[in-house]
């Protein structure tokens, strides 16, 4: 699907024609005829040297892989050292101010509460003898009334024993710094404490490390912590806020960190499991308690356990009202009546008693009831994706609907009964997903550290800290030594060429330049105040995008719109540099050789599509287009230029929509273009949290590594500006919340909702001749599409082939979408990635599709897509065709009737998966549909929104008023 990025000649000439009006803008005639000089002469250095290739070639030539690797340091040679295969860990002797201190005055830990019986008994707390009589006796000692923000206690004690603790720092991989950041900050949190008072102990240990010369080795890298709260609670960014700034401050900025819930966009953060009250001393422990929980008999069909809050539109009310209403089938735990917090037996029989237990979001998406629901052998039920989507990876398996429910909340608060989704799931789907519950249990559950459990929440996270440090050292040092190499083979080569001292007289001339102009020419590509050419004022341009890619103001401002229930949208005027000037010109229809051909024409959308005369009725030939897959770029950025709620002022916009063509464009582009967004006040306001922009490509492509070998794509989405901004994509990363999956665009784009039935109903009513079809290409000789390929000729009868090797797909040819027309179900295996444009051109001819890989749609696209994926695709697992699976057989086993709800359901969805191009100016509101791009836009703003308010201090005064 992905096609190569070609070099960017063009661009090459933009980044020149720019580079030169600034260079002209900065420096005096007499100046600017020096460097111009300066050039001349690195050109003619240039033209000497290679008169001499061969020897000069020689200055570069990469060492043998195996030589390199021969020159890594060898591994720790101590007979503990070859026991921690990952390396060993040096644990910091702190301060007693940094954490023994904070024990010993427990008392003043909470304004409200003395903490020092949570934090007994090595963070575990109380022994739990009140639940004798609900769990078995000989595992009572294992239960405690633990703190779920004790962590950084049970850390420091465990890593303190920990097999692989070094006391020479020398030998150490990776360094252990046991402040207990949380139990400081949490006294400073609820009253009214000063930005001074909330940051004392963390500048204090700001100060300290950085006078560690182990520290100032590695400037924290090869450092990390345990943060006992959430992240966000170390994430303050202005003195009004809540929590502390610690993660920003300059010593902590490479340390990796161990947090009960990670930021998604910050790669150093590893989410681990909330300590629960269960600390087993042996395996035996383990399965003794999975045995009982395994047979349990479980009375209720559900449980929530958790209090009502004063926020408005509280989640947790409405769930609490919910199992008031569904008594019969929800056992409720109401903890605004029983006091959760201080340890009860009740939460743990409730979990004992039910099937499934409802976890809303808590504090922040996370909850630790969800490991208490857990380990109980209950079935978590989610209503927030980023409750487990990015958290806990190492820990729970990558499948959530494995062991877990998910409902949107928004389904909830719209009627759906959480009773009637739950009672769908018959017996053996409970069993099976409560069997992935029990066999988790080990890898979430924090033992004694005194017995001998291997394989617990530590062992994983700190031997997963070890490699990930190990593996980064091993490649820095390969680096150093091949830079190395390469510098000294460099050095010798130059020393013996024939000119080196005409070399050494051309740099002195350089270096005399450089002194005269007194400015170096490197400071002409950083975006300043005064560069001319990203704030210089500049007149919208009118119109539409058409082939001169003129960009229009629409016509009227959102700010009076009423029909803008989730707020107003402001969209940047870039420089034409970051979207216009980076589009291919002269290339205005598909080409199967350039995939930027096509992009151009028609605001996105592509040429006509005159050819599908002879296959559709006249009357719907108008709404299909030969369009690019990578177009949605300039597709969105034409359709919010119009959109009914841009507005042209951003102090009444919710969001800010960035027009930047990132699919066609490098690295430097998107560095100059964040560059000029920092620049922009309403960025700055919020870290770009209420931005929002369109990526034409699968997000692979704007994830490079940063190793140089690495060429392909850009490094978009790593660089830290990206990381709090929204971003469609036509496929995406999952766990991380930022990124929204949106349709491929197909080549259907209606003008209005009469045009879309008439749509509909010609493929409803098309008679099929073929069961199935397949539209694609053999790859290498074990490719699943070869495999599929080979299937389809040979059961020709019931299967219709376009051989994309012998029809030009790519390039618009009829003969897919006539494929699709003429078949109930079509094969859709994974593309270079998991998804593929074919799926949408599939459905859009009210063709059935059949999945190979589940992460082909049902991980994505969860916006436009039916919630249940079997009621309009099939899915047939990729190994059971590769052992002889017969998919005629599979799809033939379809009744009439079961297929034709299966099409309708398809044809139901085309309005989702379509980008309308709505021509006519007045265009009737009865003639307008909600299409792919509604869904996305309003989707994303509603989630701006969201998160706006939930950022107020409403919480912060709800948990105030509670624990008053």
């Amino acid at each position: 699907m992905a096609a190569s990025f070609e070099k960017p000649i063009k661009s090459l000439y933009f980044k020149s024609y720019y580079s030169l009006g600034s260079i002209q803008a900065r420096f005096s005639l007499q100046q600017f005829a020096w460097l111009l000089m300066t050039l001349l002469l690195q050109i003619s250095l240039i033209l000497l040297f290679t008169t001499y290739a061969d020897h000069y070639r020689c200055f570069f030539i990469p060492l043998r892989q195996e030589q390199q690797l021969q020159r890594v340091p060898p591994a720790m040679a101590s007979p503990v050292a070859r026991q921690c295969n990952s390396g060993l860990v040096y644990v910091y002797e702190l301060p007693p101010m940094f954490n023994k201190e904070l024990l010993e005055n427990c008392d003043s830990l909470d304004p409200w509460n003395s903490r020092c019986s949570a934090l007994s008994n090595r963070g575990f707390g109380p022994v739990a003898n009140s639940l004798a009589d609900i769990i078995p006796r000989d595992l009572t000692p294992t239960w405690y009334w633990t703190d779920m923000f004790a962590g950084e206690v049970i850390y420091h004690d465990r890593i303190s024993n920990y097999k692989c603790r070094t006391f020479r720092p020398e030998l150490a991989t990776a360094f252990y710094i046991p402040f207990y950041a949380g139990i400081a900050v949490g006294r400073f949190l609820f009253t009214n404490y000063s930005a001074e008072e909330r940051d004392w102990h963390g500048e204090k240990l700001n100060q300290w490390l950085q006078n560690q010369s182990y520290w100032k080795k590695s400037n924290g890298s090869n450092h990390f912590i345990m943060l006992g709260r959430m992240t966000w609670d170390f994430r303050r960014t202005k003195d009004e806020d809540w929590g502390s700034s610690f993660l920003n401050m300059v010593a902590i900025e490479n340390v990796h960190r161990l947090s009960v819930e990670r930021s998604p966009w910050d790669n150093s953060e590893i989410s681990v499991p909330y300590p629960t009250g269960f600390h087993p001393r042996s395996n035996s422990d383990i399965h003794q308690w999975q045995r009982f929980i395994r047979r349990r008999k479980r009375k209720n069909l559900y449980t929530f356990v958790g209090g009502k809050r004063k926020l408005k539109n509280d989640f947790r009310t409405l769930l609490l009202n919910h199992c008031y209403n569904e008594s019969d089938s929800c056992k409720l735990v109401d903890c605004s009546r029983v006091p959760c917090n201080s340890g009860t037996s009740k939460i743990l029989e409730a979990f004992l008693d039910s099937n499934f237990c409802l976890q809303p979001r808590g504090d922040a998406y996370t909850r630790r009831s969800m490991f208490d629901c857990m380990l109980a052998g209950s079935i978590p039920v989610l209503f927030w994706e980023r409750s487990i989507r990015g958290q806990y990876e190492w820990f729970l398996t990558d499948e959530p609907e494995s062991f877990s429910v998910f409902i949107d909340r928004n389904e909830v608060r719209n009627g759906t009964s959480i009773r009637k989704v739950l009672e769908g799931y018959n017996g053996e789907e409970i069993r099976r997903m409560r069997e992935k519950v029990i066999s988790s249990i080990p890898r979430f559950l924090y033992s004694d550290g005194v017995g001998n459990v291997h394989g617990d929440a530590f062992d994983i996270a700190i031997g997963g800290v070890l490699r990930r440090l190990k593996e980064k050292t091993r490649f820095q040092a390969l680096q150093k030594t091949k830079t190395h190499d390469i510098m000294k083979n460099t050095i010798n080569s130059l020393q013996n060429h024939p000119r080196f001292w005409l070399l050494a007289a051309f740099l002195f001339i350089q270096a005399l330049v450089l002194a005269i102009t007194r400015s170096s020419p490197f400071s002409i590509f950083t975006n300043t105040p005064n560069s001319p050419i990203l704030t210089s004022p500049r007149v919208p341009f009118r119109g539409k995008l058409d082939s001169n890619l003129s960009i229009p103001n629409h016509k009227e401002d959102a700010s009076t719109n009423s029909d803008c229930l989730q707020g107003r949208v402001f969209v940047y005027d870039l420089p034409p540099m970051f979207n216009k000037e980076l589009v291919l010109k002269g290339c205005e229809d598909l080409d199967p050789w350039k995939w930027q051909c096509g992009i151009v024409t028609n605001d996105g959308y592509g040429k006509e599509a005159g050819e599908l005369a002879g296959i559709l009725p006249e009357n719907l030939i108008s709404g299909w287009y030969r369009t690019n897959q990578f177009s949605l770029e300039l597709i969105f950025h034409y359709r919010i230029l119009n959109h009914k709620c841009r507005t042209l002022d951003p102090e009444a916009a919710t969001a800010f929509y960035i027009p930047f063509y990132a699919g066609m464009a490098r690295d430097w582009h998107c560095k100059m273009m964040l560059n000029w967004m920092n620049n922009q006040t309403y960025w700055r306001k919020n870290n770009g949290s209420d931005h929002f922009l369109t990526l034409g490509r699968i997000t692979w492509d704007f994830r490079r590594l940063t190793d140089p070998e690495k060429l392909w794509g850009s490094s978009f989405l790593d660089m830290p500006e990206m990381q709090r901004v929204r971003r469609f994509t036509i496929e995406t990363a999952l766990g991380l919340d930022n990124d929204i999956s949106i349709p491929y665009p197909s080549g259907f784009h209606p003008h209005s909702k009469s045009q879309l039935q008439q749509w509909q109903n010609f493929v409803r009513e098309r008679p099929r001749t073929s069961l199935f079809t397949f539209v694609g290409a053999a790859r290498e000789k074990a490719d699943f599409r070869s495999l599929l390929l080979s299937y389809c000729y040979n059961e020709s009868d019931s299967c219709r082939v376009v051989d994309c090797a012998l029809t030009l797909c790519n390039n618009g040819s009829s003969a897919s979408l006539e494929a699709f027309l003429s078949s109930h179900f079509c094969l859709q295996p994974k593309g270079d990635s998991y998804t593929r444009k074919a799926v949408f051109d599939c459905m859009v001819a009210g063709t059935i599709p059949v999945f190979f890989w589940k992460r082909t749609a049902y991980d994505q696209y969860q916006w436009f897509l039916p919630g249940d994926p079997k009621s309009y695709s099939v899915f047939i697992d990729q190994e059971e065709v590769r052992n002889g699976k017969s998919i005629r057989k599979i799809l033939e086993g379809y009744s009439e009737e079961e297929v034709r709800k299966m099409r309708d359901k398809v044809i139901e969805t085309i309005p989702n998966i379509v980008y309308a191009r709505p021509l006519e100016e007045g265009l009737s509101e009865s003639e307008r549909f909600t299409d792919a791009f509604d869904i996305a836009v309003d989707g994303v703003m509603e989630k701006i929104r969201e998160e706006k308010e939930w950022a107020g201090n409403e919480v912060v005064q709800e948990m105030e008023a509670e624990l008053n």
